[in-house]
């Protein structure tokens, strides 16, 4: 069987991202051109919610409770999963997911395009947008200088050592030196031999599972991109991100006031993503009532600050 014999679109979100999915859909309905099966993983409790409202856009989606997929891998019983935090628990759904397809699909290993509620697709897309001339996936992989390079244009020097500290804590576990690589951001092209790899020449000499990894390094795009290079589970066919991501509000206003806008970013991206981490607009109403008015004044005073300060400061090298 060629291993891109069966690929589906993947996004693990959850109430609090409901409006943000609700977006991401309707642009895959819009843009999916081959039908590419899709699957929405949510937690239980929010399974009747996504299907009211995303069975409204299309019906060519699947919703799933994550529990279905954590109960498919062997990182402890459901109990101990409900006590993870969420941005923990959200890296082994989203790293488990192929047990759970391949099961439910009775294949011996498959290919998925995980995507990440707070982007959309821009372009239309055909699933040999990810498969590179030989059959094989092609893999997220660069140097980040794009970000890099504007973060320190900026001043914001924590960026590149952040970056420096998640690469090496990978590298160093499988012994590799040499350049510091990202395997993100999201949407990523995983290949479930890619993981299974992990597993078997890693995880299990150990005597770990995932979610004893990823409690030690939660970086799960760094754990898959190190683990392909170490093992070789599938060629390695490097491209850049596929999405047009703005990891923070600062580089979105300098891409802004550059002139960036979704006309010149369709030759180059598939889709736009602005993290929820900044762009809360879109927060559904149960998460905006989690923060205090006084955080919503201060994150409000805090974006228009760094707006004042990209007016003096060069979006240009």
């Amino acid at each position: 069987m060629s291993i891109n014999s069966d690929f589906v679109l993947f996004c693990k979100s959850y109430a609090g991202d409901i409006l943000r999915s609700a977006r991401l859909y309707r642009s895959i309905v819009r843009f999916n051109f081959d039908q590419l099966p899709t699957v929405f993983s949510v937690p239980s409790s929010d399974v009747g919610l996504f299907r009211s409202s995303l069975l409204e856009i299309g019906h060519s989606i699947n919703i799933i409770d994550d529990e279905s997929i954590y109960l498919c891998s062997n990182n402890g019983p459901i109990e101990t999963y409900h006590e993870l935090d969420g941005r923990f628990s959200q890296q082994i759904i989203k790293s488990e997911f192929w047990r759970w397809w391949c099961k439910i699909k009775d294949v011996s290993e498959c290919t998925y395009l995980c995507l990440d509620s707070d982007g959309e697709f821009i372009r239309g897309f055909r699933k040999t947008d990810f498969f590179a001339a030989d059959g094989q996936p092609l893999t997220v992989m660069h140097d980040h200088s794009e970000l890099l390079d504007a973060a320190d244009r900026r001043g914001f020097r924590k960026v590149r050592r952040d970056f420096s500290i998640e690469c090496s804590s990978i590298k160093e576990v499988f012994y590799r030196d040499g350049l510091d690589y990202s395997f993100g951001p999201t949407p990523t092209i995983w290949s479930s031999r890619v993981w299974r790899d992990l597993e078997c020449n890693y995880l299990q000499p150990t005597q770990q599972n995932l979610r004893d990894a990823l409690s030690k390094r939660p970086v799960e795009l760094q754990w898959y991109g190190e683990a392909l290079l170490a093992f070789r589970s599938i060629p390695v066919h490097p491209i850049p991100p596929l999405f047009r991501v703005y990891h923070y509000d600062w580089q979105f206003d300098d891409a802004i006031r550059a002139g960036e806008c979704l006309e010149n970013l369709r030759p180059y991206y598939f889709g736009v993503l602005h993290q929820s981490n900044w762009d809360y607009g879109m927060d559904a109403a149960n998460v905006k009532r989690r923060k205090s008015p006084a955080s919503r004044v201060i994150r409000s005073l805090r974006r228009q600050l760094r707006r004042l300060q990209s007016m003096f400061t060069s979006v240009l090298p």
